[in-house]
């Protein structure tokens, strides 16, 4: 298979990861319409394995087709807010990877970031787009509670994924 074709095919499967983990046991928050799901632990491994170009697209499509099925009114933001995720984290964790060999460090330090984007996007898109204004504040919670189950399992996988070589492998002969 030709490069490119690779780097689709591996881009796309990321894609389908993110949906079917985002889709399958998502954990409604009645008080913004929302849900809690594990589709960033997914989005996290392709900013840290895929980049920000390939990375990004796997996240918007995979959490952009979610939300259409889910909750249509949140895939515009969450198509923006899973982009900047992989973009920040990609860039954080490719920083700290320059001036240190703990790559778990790189990993939780990324994770942190790509979250804490994900907790004020949402936020903001509720108060504003939506026009949930202070009430917003409802969905905080359940965002935060996202974020840190989804870092401690993409910081595991990690850890598990670096042991096999399951990415160095795949990704060689891109």
């Amino acid at each position: 298979m030709e490069n490119k074709t690779k780097s689709i095919v591996i881009t796309a499967m990321f894609a389908a990861l993110v949906f079917v983990l985002t889709v399958v046991l998502p954990v409604p928050i009645p008080a913004t319409g929302g849900y809690v799901n594990l589709g960033d632990v997914v989005i996290l491994l392709a900013a840290w394995h895929l980049g920000i170009l390939r990375g990004s697209v796997a996240a918007a499509i995979g959490s952009g087709l979610a939300d259409l099925t889910l909750a249509p009114i949140y895939a515009p933001g969450t198509i923006v807010i899973k982009s900047l995720m992989v973009v920040f984290a990609y860039l954080v964790w490719k920083n700290i990877m320059k001036h240190t060999e703990k790559k778990v460090i790189a990993v939780i330090a990324s994770g942190v970031v790509a979250e804490t984007i994900m907790v004020l996007g949402y936020l903001g898109y509720e108060a504003i787009v939506l026009g949930l204004g202070v009430a917003a504040l409802a969905g905080v919670s359940g965002n935060i509670i996202q974020a840190v189950v989804c870092l401690g399992f993409a910081v595991a996988f990690v850890q598990v994924l670096q042991g096999v070589k399951v990415f160095e492998n795949a990704l060689k002969a891109i």
